[in-house]
């Protein structure tokens, strides 16, 4: 999947290391989840990098890995907005969902920051024994996960 992620979730994750770590970090592993880029989203996150070692560390971890998306934009209302919409999947990841108006997020998926962890968490298995029987639950909301 790709995810276009908003520069405010950088700027908190620069604050507030869970952020980094639990959130962004995640796109550094081995998976299948991309982030979204193009010159004028790389400026915004530069901005944090120059802040934060944590933010530079991703950013060289991403370049590293070549886990980016590149979508060319050249005319846009909202960078991250319109960058999502022109995704395939068109998920997008904000700080919190009252950043923009919503009526911006028709066709698109948006998760805010905690909302984004969970969902990139992968799926547990859990596998049962009762005798000679097995059950096996798959899922971050199996039943079966305590």
């Amino acid at each position: 999947m790709d995810y276009t992620v908003c520069s405010k979730v950088l700027e908190t994750a620069s604050k507030e290391l869970k952020y980094a770590y639990d959130l962004l970090w995640h796109f550094i592993q081995e998976n299948p989840n991309r982030v979204v880029i193009n010159d004028k989203i790389l400026e915004e996150y530069i901005k944090y990098a120059n802040e934060s070692g944590t933010i530079r560390e991703w950013i060289k971890g991403m370049d590293f890995k070549k886990y980016w998306k590149p979508v060319a934009i050249n005319d846009f209302e909202n960078l991250f907005i319109d960058t999502c919409r022109r995704t395939h999947d068109k998920r997008l990841i904000v700080c919190e969902k009252e950043d923009y108006n919503p009526i911006n997020y028709n066709g698109i998926t948006v998760f805010n920051k905690d909302e984004a962890i969970s969902e990139l968490q992968p799926a547990g298995i859990v596998i049962n024994q009762s005798g000679n029987n097995n059950q096996a639950a798959t899922g971050n909301n199996s039943s079966n996960i305590k």
